[in-house]
């Protein structure tokens, strides 16, 4: 075996015990929903908890545990994929999993601190929102999308459902976030979604009549994949995914973005740098730009990045070709 059957086969290994794992999580009626990492710091705080009690505790709040809080062939299984870390006489989980619309999605614990970090919070359920009211609202006919910056691939789970005999994407350039992504994907009856390691949509070729994305929107100095979004305090990737989109986009076709924008001296960068490639492209679309959340996240903005911030602001933009 070389070196990238060994990896393939360790990523299977690693896939089909972690299903293994959420499908034990169901049988407990396990649930969680997973907030801001401010009210997280803060909710822990007013409880005072410090060890966890049970499994909301281990695998929502990310509590360190004793090893007889979980059934000996969870514990090995998570131990074994190298899942849990030791602290002193107890033990952390390395995964989270929270809950979106019934299903359980697998991504990485509190806090999110690595490079390679999979993230979900309330960015993921406003997203999904907004998704699921286009799909109702709309009534697409999809039989080729795409979620970008996919994570922990809750997009892609909608869709499948959505489209169940259409052809659909996860790409990201996060290989555990493909990982995390196949592994919901596929608990969560989506199984013909197809995991594409992509920057974007470099790596991935044809037209699509359904491209979304949530990307990393904040400024991050360590430029960490999962929180950074580039120049234009943040909204240089959301500009990119759009002007690689709009020549992917087939006949009535449209793009779905969330995504958070800094807001400074009463501007919204990427409204404006948006509207100016439209009108340079030259091909007819139909634009919609609207205000989800007009403040979130404020803590962020306490950093040194954010020259003239005065707030950071939740939208979602859709752009449909016409021609």
């Amino acid at each position: 075996m070389n070196q990238m059957q060994a990896l393939q086969h360790s990523v299977t290994g690693l896939q089909q015990d972690v299903r293994q794992f959420l499908h034990w999580l169901q049988s407990q009626s396990y649930a969680f929903t997973t907030i801001s990492p401010t009210s997280h710091t803060a909710y822990l705080k007013r409880s005072g908890k410090t060890q966890a009690a049970n499994l909301t505790d281990v695998f929502g709040w990310s509590l360190p545990f004793r090893s007889s809080l979980l059934p000996d062939f969870i514990f090995k299984l998570l131990l074994n994929n190298q899942l849990l870390t030791q602290k002193q006489n107890l033990w952390c989980s390395q995964i989270r999993v929270s809950s979106l619309n019934g299903h359980l999605l697998v991504h990485s614990a509190y806090p999110t601190a690595e490079e390679n970090a999979v993230f979900f919070g309330p960015d993921t359920y406003r997203f999904i929102y907004a998704l699921q009211h286009h799909l109702n609202q709309h009534r697409p006919a999809i039989t080729r999308a795409i979620e970008l910056c996919s994570g922990a691939a809750p997009a892609t789970i909608s869709l499948a459902h959505y489209a169940p005999k259409a052809e659909i994407f996860a790409a990201d350039i996060n290989p555990l976030a493909l990982t995390y992504g196949a592994i919901n994907s596929s608990l969560n009856g989506a199984e013909q979604v197809q995991a594409i390691h992509s920057n974007l949509l470099q790596q991935v070729e044809g037209q699509f009549d359904l491209i979304t994305a949530n990307p990393p929107y904040l400024v991050d100095r360590h430029q960490r994949l999962y929180r950074h979004g580039g120049e234009l305090l943040g909204a240089e990737l959301a500009l990119n995914i759009v002007k690689q989109s709009l020549p992917r986009l087939s006949l009535h076709g449209t793009l779905l973005l969330y995504t958070g924008v800094v807001i400074a001296h009463g501007k919204d960068l990427l409204q404006q740098a948006v509207q100016q490639h439209l009108a340079e492209f030259g091909v007819q679309f139909s634009f919609n730009y609207q205000l989800i959340d007009p403040d979130i996240f404020a803590d962020e903005l306490n950093e040194q990045d954010y020259p003239g911030a005065e707030r950071i602001a939740a939208v979602v933009l859709t752009i449909s070709r016409n021609t």
